[in-house]
């Protein structure tokens, strides 16, 4: 069951591969999320890269949240979805002129600015605009490395993101004066899928220490944007602690005595979507097992991007006799590296039973592809024990999917 709804029948009624999402899960998550920091000057900012259904974005702005995009297409996305432009911060390490140009335009809340190319370009685009109300961070690379995977890192000196804090606090005077006094802040963000809140406490000191050394030079900073990177369980033994991570947000505000931005993403959403594939066939291999299924590489990327584990649930009707054995379970895309889940245990599954990938909600359909000209699944949303389809399966005629 997904809240009232049966999984089978939603599969049943709107096809595979699909993706379904629970609303009292995503309540819930945000609830966990900003609870326990009464006291606090603290807006969040759902992060949009990691699940950019128009409706889901939607639901999560009703609930409190404003938005972080990293594209002008993200940025198009969420005003259309009914998020107002005074609510959302603009990052993104590579932003072309038409997208700095449509973030003035729509009077966007703040800019986040990631290198000193980015703060020329929006210097020389400023005077055009002259009731310019955007404010603007600039982004710091702490220089430090979170403990996740290395594509998820961005805060290491070989990342591509941000500006060394020690060439901010020696610019910032200078750079405040080129934005006409519109650079009121700074940005701070380790990486994503990180569990070890101590990388959270680093950060936390060395963002402090930032802003001590702008004041020192005569600055009065505005803001202070900590960015959001904390990781959910994929697996049951892995857990982050939010009551630690809320008690350095805390200290954060205290010491700093600065309101504060935070921008969950992935917290928000992957526990509250899974990614559902029927059983094409079993076929058996000379040294082991395959659960061949609809649900592929093209639709849930992250096993073979990253490796990622996600944890498989069978689902059927009727008895099943035979023991449980290991088989990789894999999609039929023309690539080894298309699989969900290897040497995973599971009872004897039959054409048209299903399997369930749980905690897909994030970094699965905006991360879909049409590769092997496979058409993207359809999206449902669940609220109670009613169903809704919030993005129609691609098909083929459509563009990118199948020509």
């Amino acid at each position: 069951m997904c809240e009232g709804v049966d999984v089978f029948d939603a599969a049943s009624e709107y096809g595979t591969p699909l993706y379904l999402y629970s609303l009292a899960g995503i309540k819930e998550a945000a609830a966990r999320i900003t609870s326990g920091l009464e006291g606090c000057d603290v807006a969040f900012k759902y992060a949009v890269k990691a699940n950019g259904n128009p409706e889901l974005i939607s639901a999560i702005h009703g609930l409190g949240f404003g938005a972080d995009v990293v594209s002008g297409g993200e940025l198009r996305l969420c005003v259309s979805a009914g998020v107002p432009a005074k609510d959302i911060v603009f990052a993104g390490v590579g932003k072309q002129e038409w997208e700095l140009a449509y973030a003035l335009e729509q009077k966007v809340g703040l800019v986040s600015i990631e290198s000193e190319y980015e703060l020329s370009n929006w210097a020389r685009l400023l005077p055009k605009f002259r009731n310019n109300v955007t404010k603007f961070l600039v982004r710091c690379n702490p220089e430090i490395e979170g403990d996740t995977h290395p594509y998820l890192m961005t805060g290491t000196a070989e990342n591509k993101f941000g500006i060394s804090t020690g060439g901010v606090v020696q610019h910032f005077r200078d750079w405040q004066e080129m934005l006409d006094g519109a650079l009121v802040g700074l940005h701070f963000h380790v990486g994503s899928q990180i569990l070890d809140i101590s990388a959270f406490a680093a950060l936390c000191e060395i963002a402090l220490t930032t802003v001590d050394q702008v004041r020192n030079i005569g600055v009065a900073l505005e803001l202070l944007d900590f960015g959001g990177g904390v990781g959910v369980s994929y697996e049951s033994d892995e857990e982050a602690d939010f009551s630690s991570y809320k008690e350095i947000v805390r200290r954060l505000f205290k010491v700093s005595g600065l309101p504060l931005i935070l921008e969950p993403g992935r917290s928000v959403v992957a526990e509250c979507g899974i990614a559902l594939g029927r059983v094409i066939l079993n076929k058996p291999g000379n040294t082991k097992d395959f659960l061949i299924v609809d649900l592929a590489m093209n639709d849930l990327i992250r096993p073979a991007l990253y490796g990622a584990h996600h944890e498989i649930v069978p689902i059927y009707r009727g008895a099943r006799t035979g023991s449980v054995k290991p088989v990789d379970v894999v999609g039929p895309v023309c690539e080894s590296g298309d699989f969900l889940g290897r040497n995973r245990t599971l009872p004897q599954l039959e054409p048209g039973d299903l399997v369930a990938v749980l905690t897909a909600g994030a970094y699965g359909y905006v991360m879909a592809s049409n590769y092997n000209e496979r058409p993207r699944p359809a999206e449902v949303l669940v609220d109670g024990d009613t169903a809704r389809l919030i993005r129609r399966r691609e098909s083929f005629g459509q563009e990118g999917a199948g020509g």
